[in-house]
């Protein structure tokens, strides 16, 4: 029961740990691409984003 209980523990924050590196970098990527882009170039990526997104899924 212990071995289960430490088990969860650990992929609940090993799942924590992956969720703020990713979203570290996707907040410094983001502002990388808007800076490289501009903001109207960035809202088409945006937009061209979620639409291969929306079709991939």
């Amino acid at each position: 029961m212990s071995s289960s209980t430490s088990r969860i523990a650990k992929n609940t924050l090993f799942l924590y740990f992956r969720m703020l590196l990713t979203m570290g970098v996707t907040l410094y990527t983001s502002r990388v691409i808007l800076n490289a882009l501009g903001v109207e170039d960035y809202g088409i990526y945006n937009v061209v984003g979620g639409g291969v997104t929306a079709i991939g899924i």
